[in-house]
């Protein structure tokens, strides 16, 4: 079809409509046929996609019709044949891990699948307005480069980088000139993929769990000044060095105004050489030299905030590359990113003294054989509801070798986000404490603030260390275990392994009595039960939680037959704030325990709690974590005696009396009979207990003296007798009754004045349903 502007021409009869035809016929068929080339290109992006996100019967329709279409092009395109024969090859070698990485491929609005660049197909796989780089509205930078250019190279520079002091990335710079002393080994795989309708470029770096991260930069729309020929762009003769440049700044969040970073991380993510950071003092001066020479690393050193400390010209806040060693004066060359024609020296003393940190990037290809990953999501809301370390993943390596001990470093990365270079997060590992109540602390000289902590242990052979991770934010992060040896298993632990938990929601002043208050047992109430192959005494750790981080928490433990609960075991009348715990506590396998908690409030409101139950040794001090597999750890509620028909009844005595002299005396009366009238029998539990504390003219506890007696309605003969002084109620357990009977409960309370007005409380509980007829108040 014509453009509108071919059908103009033709109608008025310019002479040239025949020339002109031509060339946008010409220019119509190759942006005809770029179209179409690009919606193949997306639907081959797409099937990379849909591999490991997709619905697999719809992927492999997808793929079946892309290799169909390729077999029926009149032009063979070997490109799109090799990316499908790999897709094809990916789908049938299914790797897990690789779906943990297309599952993190999105930072922000970017999408960086993890595509070797040779496996590429030539578009970007993002808007391509979003490759371009924005100043973030920079007045000093958009008055600097009012223009727009094309990237090209400074032929003045000759094999050297220099930063642009425009932007804010000392540590990117001197991570190149650190890449290009070993020449090729290191450098980002770059490749031309565009040139029309920009010149454009995919690059593979290394972030979020993986080293083939896919990046597409535009090197067309670059500010620039006119009249003094600057771009916004470092200093080089090599277009690579700048097109790297660009890659970084759109991780970086896209724009010219880059935050900064440090040389460790920037060289992890161009390289993938694995980040070491520590202080100046961490290793002597011939141990660095000796890492140097042996080209094992990359290094490079960092100033820190006290421009009081440093001598001219060094700055603060800024980073150098290391550029030898000299073992006789004891010094060190050094190169600072914004000077390429100045070379510092420094002394040994200088090093330790007057800079902050040493960056060293280590390639593990050199110093290890093997490599293993576990992807995971840190979700703050799972892992940081309560502060305890029970909460938290917990990861175990293991040495399966039966006949050498293992060298290993492991490096906890964590994945980028839009906002990784400003928020303030922190993440580590570390080693699970002996007391598992023990708090956490961030180690010191970690790194942990920066997304990749470094930490290198030692695994006896057929053994194991496990770690625990924290991290403030939500994030997903990769852990990576390098060794000599193919023998190294990571893997995340299931809690249930570790320890018993149970979470339970509820309002404050529902749990709020305290242990001598006669209501007491309604307060959250659990069975605790160590389960084993045999009977002997155990040490167990419980620890009690609260989400809300004001309130005062307490717990009593019980045998679970002290139905007055009179006997707590290691009775503690404190209350702490958030956190309540018993350590090595002395308990029985396969014997039954009461757990009630309690909390400091009289306030409502709905909070989360968490029990925790861990049984770490025996009597004997010997370890027996199988224990804690059958931890039987689970809520009940004992007002009812644990029957399943409940009925509750809350009378006052006295009730409205006439006489003065009534007040002395109290009576009341409940007829029980079985709704299903061919039960031959059944069970009941009753408690009777005071709404609250009674307390007397003294201003102490009173014993209110209690009698129950169950009877007969008809026959009148007495099937239960129960007398005698209580201040927290009368509980009768497990009192049976069969199908001649229809029995009542009669509740009398003496000693009564007029002062003394008691709000009461009837619990029922039965093993079959029952018909509960309150017979009425006497006096």
């Amino acid at each position: 079809m014509l453009s509108d502007k071919v059908k103009l021409l033709s109608i008025e009869g310019n002479s040239e409509v025949h020339t002109d035809r031509t060339k946008i016929e010409s220019n119509i068929k190759q942006e005809s046929d770029l179209n179409a080339d690009n919606e193949i290109w997306e639907a081959v992006n797409n099937l990379w996609k849909n591999v490991y996100l997709g619905d697999k019967l719809i992927t492999r329709q997808k793929f079946k019709k892309l290799i169909e279409y390729s077999q029926n092009m009149k032009k063979k395109n070997s490109k799109l044949i090799k990316l499908l024969l790999q897709i094809g090859k990916e789908m049938k070698n299914y790797d897990k891990n690789n779906e943990k990485f297309w599952q993190t491929s999105k930072v922000g609005n970017m999408m960086y699948p993890p595509i070797n660049i040779e496996d590429a197909s030539p578009i970007p796989w993002n808007n391509t307005k979003l490759l371009k780089l924005n100043l973030d509205k920079s007045t000093s930078l958009t008055q600097r480069y009012p223009d727009v250019t094309s990237l090209s190279v400074n032929e003045g520079v000759v094999n050297s980088i220099e930063q642009n002091p425009d932007i804010s990335n000392c540590s990117l710079i001197t991570s190149l000139i650190n890449i290009n002393r070993f020449k090729h080994e290191y450098y980002p795989k770059i490749e031309k993929f565009s040139d029309a309708p920009s010149n454009r470029y995919h690059l593979n770096l290394c972030f979020n769990g993986c080293i083939n991260r896919l990046i597409s930069v535009d090197t067309d729309h670059i500010p620039y000044n006119k009249k003094t020929h600057k771009q916004l762009s470092l200093y080089s003769n090599n277009i690579k060095d700048k097109i790297v440049e660009l890659a970084y700044l759109q991780i970086h969040g896209g724009t010219y105004k880059s935050s900064g970073s440090n040389v460790a991380m920037d060289t992890y993510l161009l390289t993938g050489l694995l980040p070491e950071i520590g202080s100046t003092k961490k290793y002597s001066f011939e141990k660095l030299k000796q890492f140097f020479e042996a080209n094992l690393c990359i290094m490079a050193l960092g100033t820190g905030d006290d421009s009081s400390k440093l001598r001219s010209p060094l700055l603060k806040n800024h980073d150098y590359s290391i550029l030898g060693f000299d073992s006789k004066k004891r010094e060190l060359s050094i190169q600072d990113p914004l000077n390429s024609k100045s070379t510092l020296t420094i002394s040994e003393d200088e090093l330790e003294n007057k800079f902050s940190q040493i960056y060293i990037n280590w390639d593990t290809n050199k110093l290890f054989n093997s490599e293993t990953k576990f992807t995971f999501y840190y979700d703050t809301e799972i892992f940081n509801k309560f502060e305890s370390n029970f909460d938290k993943p917990i990861f175990s390596i293991q040495n399966k070798s039966a006949s050498a001990n293992e060298t290993v470093w492991v490096l906890l990365e964590t994945h980028l986000t839009p906002n990784h270079f400003t928020e303030v997060h922190y993440a580590y590992l570390q080693p699970v404490p002996d007391k598992m109540t023990d708090p956490l602390f961030m180690p010191i000289d970690s790194a942990s603030n920066i997304g990749l902590q470094l930490i290198k242990i030692n695994i006896p052979k057929g053994k194991n260390k496990k770690f625990i991770c924290y991290s403030n934010i939500s994030k997903w992060f990769t852990i990576h275990c390098f060794s000599v040896e193919n023998n190294i298993e990571l893997k995340m632990l299931d809690t249930a392994d570790i320890y018993k938990s149970t979470e339970f929601l509820t309002y404050t002043d529902q749990m709020n009595k305290n242990y001598g208050h006669p209501q007491y047992f309604t307060n959250p109430t659990f069975q605790l039960c160590v389960q084993s192959k045999i009977d002997k005494e155990i040490m167990i750790t419980l620890q009690f939680l609260s989400k809300l981080n004001d309130l005062k928490l307490n717990f009593q433990l019980f045998d679970k037959d002290d139905l007055y609960l009179s006997k707590p075991i290691l009775f503690d009348q404190y209350y702490y704030i958030q956190h309540y715990e018993k350590h090595n506590v002395p308990l029985e396998t396969n014997h039954n325990y009461l757990l009630i908690c309690t909390c400091s409030s009289n306030e409502t409101i709905l909070n989360k709690f968490k029990l925790i139950g861990y049984c770490s040794k025996d009597k004997n001090n010997t370890k027996d974590l199988e224990l804690n597999k059958n931890i039987l750890l689970q809520r009940i509620d004992r007002k009812f005696g644990e029957l399943p028909y409940r009925k509750e009844f809350t009378f006052q005595f006295p009730s409205s009396p006439t006489l003065e002299h009534d007040y002395n005396h109290g009576h009341i009366q409940y007829q029980i009979s079985n709704i299903d009238k061919e039960i031959k029998s059944n069970a009941l539990f009753i408690r009777l207990t005071p709404m609250n504390k009674c307390i007397g003219d003294r201003g102490v506890d009173l014993n209110l003296k209690i009698s129950v007696k169950i009877y007969d309605s008809e026959t009148f003969e007495i099937l239960h007798d129960e007398s005698g002084y209580y201040y927290k109620g009368i509980i009768i357990n497990d009192f049976k009754f069969t199908i001649n009977h229809s029995p009542i409960i009669s509740i009398e309370m003496n000693e009564l004045t007029k002062q003394h007005i008691f709000p009461m409380k009837i619990y029922l509980g039965s093993r079959k349903d029952i018909l509960v007829n309150m017979k009425g108040v006497k006096k």
